[in-house]
């Protein structure tokens, strides 16, 4: 593709090499030259042709479409242009335009949904950051007085009552108590790092209650694979916290079948109760059974080697 610079712009003229047509003027409007260079990885990438978009003129007059699509870089229609931007992108932008890029976004919705999981946001630090994750989980929040341990909306962006509008519409709110277990308690499962599982156990029970049906399968997929569980073996007073699928109730029954086997976990079953309240304590049993804890034995299976087999056989 040739070099010279032939092709003009709003501030000159650009190579074709260089050259990039927005699929409708308005996106060229929004980002300008230097932004698209940005975006482009590519300092001398301008956009031409912005009095007329691609998408009209394939309609209007495809031979000439063709043409500029020869003489052309690219060309860029919303979903792609959006898709090019990334943090360090955010983050270098002035807050009055990124204040007119909201607008630009709100004013369709499909463009709404582009960039939930985009770091389009700038979060108390500054840092560009999206509004959910690819789980569609909330990761961003509006200020509270208590900020420690979420990513919060920058205050500067909420000046602005269209972008505050915006920002709320999308879903971003001040955390509840499922994004609390989401963004605080359980990253602390994966940094391995010492915890007091009983204020997390009160939480995580709390919410089992009070969410709807729709969300209880989910909910306990999210927090049952954590080892929060307290139990204690017959064999060892010492009260430790474990994965729920491998505990039982502590079940007169059950404790005489595990005589020969000592090291068997019994949930904290009495401690349980007394920090529900003795109400609650179907809804203990349901939330430990959702979890995996067994009261009855489990059976274990395995593949026997030919040998083993016919042993049993005899």
């Amino acid at each position: 593709m040739g070099r010279e610079e032939l092709l003009p712009t709003v501030d000159g003229y650009v190579a074709p090499a260089h050259a990039h047509w927005a699929s409708v003027p308005e996106i060229a409007t929004v980002f300008s030259n230097e932004q698209l260079a940005a975006l482009c990885d590519d300092e001398n990438a301008k956009w031409v042709f912005t009095s007329f978009g691609r998408d009209e003129t394939v309609r209007s007059n495809s031979p000439l479409a063709t043409y500029i699509d020869g003489i052309t870089k690219d060309w860029h229609d919303h979903e792609d242009v959006i898709g090019l931007i990334a943090e360090d992108f955010i983050e270098a932008q002035p807050i009055p335009w990124l204040h007119q890029f909201y607008k630009y976004v709100a004013d369709a919705r499909n463009r709404t949904k582009l960039i939930k999981t985009k770091p389009v946001f700038l979060n108390q630090d500054g840092k560009a950051v999206p509004g959910f994750d690819e789980r569609n989980q909330a990761v961003l929040f509006l200020p509270t007085e208590d900020e420690s341990g979420y990513e919060t909306v920058h205050r500067a962006l909420l000046e602005n009552d269209e972008t505050a509008a915006f920002i709320e519409d999308l879903g971003i709110a001040p955390p509840s108590l499922k994004d609390e277990i989401y963004n605080k308690l359980l990253p602390q499962y994966q940094d391995r790092v010492p915890i007091i599982t009983r204020p997390h156990f009160r939480k995580f029970f709390q919410y089992y209650t009070e969410c709807p049906q729709s969300e209880v399968q989910s909910f306990v997929a999210l927090v049952k694979d954590c080892g929060f569980v307290l139990y204690r073996s017959s064999e060892d007073a010492t009260v430790y916290r474990g994965k729920a699928d491998t505990l039982y109730f502590p079940h007169e029954t059950l404790r005489r079948w595990f005589r020969c086997k000592p090291n068997t976990r019994f949930v904290e079953w009495d401690e349980y109760v007394n920090f529900v309240g003795p109400g609650n304590k179907e809804a203990l049993r349901s939330f430990l059974i959702a979890l995996g804890v067994k009261d009855e034995p489990r059976l274990l299976s395995r593949d026997l080697s030919e040998e083993e087999a016919s042993q049993i056989k005899e």
